[in-house]
């Protein structure tokens, strides 16, 4: 019985003499070394050095504040990809376990050094993913007032997300990158606007409304209010500003169409159909209307001239076997997007089977491409004289 007991005795003493170093081991693993401060400097100096080294964003995930790029390091920016730090750390200061996770997570963000260098990829990071958000964009429109009407899809996005990171290295996620998108595509829109309006007189509506329609005609658009709003960040009320945009509207309407019938009972004018594109070059956007009207007329159409009534878009309407709405263009630059546009809308309101721009001038590429894809006839300085030859 005693043998027994003193065999039981040894087994006992053996398993806990040697299960208690791995038990030790095990705990001292997951539990951080005490470091002096030499040892910290230390530290911090490698980590520094892993964090500046870095030439990619793929550890980094970026996260804007609102619609800032001010960042709160604690909450907005986290540096990824600890525990390739930690295995750096450890082999560079040749130390195995005690550099927990924790502690190189509090170390990034309580070292004022580490924090510049994060800084400064950040800025290099938003300064690159910017510069690739306004190729993009610069490649998509015709002109930067028309950013309000571009849209991206999610489907996009995540395209250019993935161009981002295969191209440029550049890991970032989709709503981020819309957040991006709009901040850029605002700040295009608005050095645009700049060159167009006042600033200081921008505050009051009734420059607002009458700078709304020089530059975008009669067409009332809520997109291009609330950018223009935005771009500027004004105290105004869309609701607001759409009717006091249409109350101008119906003013100028008014006196434009009074001078127009002042000037078409008083003119001396005949549109002589012997006039050379010269002469055009010289007439009013009245003259040339009136102009167009006399040619198709001695091309054997039926023609009338709706600047009286109101043109919705068509300038003239034509008719032989079909009805025809027509944009005239006297113009001394080309003429682009908008004109295209404003005929197709108008072909649906008069119910017309063809529509045309004709134009003293000659046309963008932009328009050149909109008209082929919507049947919209385009005549050209080249094809007008041709025109005007058979008369």
């Amino acid at each position: 019985m005693g043998e027994i007991i003193f065999v039981l005795f040894i087994v006992l003493i053996s398993y806990f003499l040697l299960d208690r170093p791995e038990s030790s081991k095990n705990r001292n693993s997951n539990e951080e070394k005490e470091f002096n401060s030499q040892d910290m400097a230390k530290i911090k100096v490698v980590l520094r050095k892993y964090i500046d080294k870095k030439s990619t964003f793929r550890d980094f995930e970026f996260s804007p504040l609102d619609n800032t790029y001010e960042l709160d390091l604690n909450a907005e920016f986290r540096f990824e990809g600890l525990e390739r730090a930690q295995n750096y750390l450890e082999k560079e200061l040749d130390i195995t376990g005690g550099l927990s996770l924790d502690m190189i997570s509090e170390l990034i963000y309580s070292d004022q050094k580490t924090k510049n260098i994060i800084d400064r990829k950040l800025n290099d990071f938003i300064e690159i993913i910017e510069q690739e958000v306004q190729k993009l964009i610069d490649k998509s429109i015709n002109s930067a007032l028309d950013i309000p009407k571009r849209k991206f899809s999610n489907d996009f996005i995540t395209t250019f997300k993935e161009y981002l990171l295969e191209k440029k290295d550049i890991q970032i996620n989709n709503n981020v990158l819309s957040i991006v998108l709009e901040k850029v595509k605002l700040k295009m829109y608005s050095k645009e606007l700049d060159k167009k309006i006042n600033s200081n007189k921008i505050s009051d509506i009734n420059y607002f409304s009458e700078k709304y329609l020089d530059i975008y005609g009669y067409s009332v658009d809520e997109d291009y209010i609330s950018w223009m709003i935005k771009s500027f960040d004004l105290n105004l009320r869309v609701d607001d500003v759409i009717k006091k945009i249409n109350d101008i509207k119906n003013s100028r309407r008014k006196k434009k169409n009074i001078e127009e019938m002042d000037m078409f009972l008083n003119s001396n004018t005949d549109y002589k159909k012997s006039a050379d594109i010269n002469d055009i070059d010289m007439m009013t956007g009245e003259e040339f209307e009136y102009f167009l009207k006399d040619l198709f007329v001695s091309l054997g159409y039926e023609a009338e001239v709706t600047r009286l009534s109101g043109d919705q878009g068509a300038d003239l309407i034509v008719e032989k076997d079909n009805r025809i709405v027509i944009q005239a263009k006297r113009y001394s630059n080309k003429v682009n997007n908008s004109a295209i546009q404003e005929v197709i809308g108008a072909k649906k309101y008069y119910n017309a089977k063809k529509a045309m721009v004709i134009t003293n001038y000659y046309f963008t590429k932009s328009a050149k491409e909109l008209a082929e894809i919507n049947d919209v006839i385009l005549w050209n300085r080249d094809m007008l004289k041709e025109k005007m030859s058979l008369v």
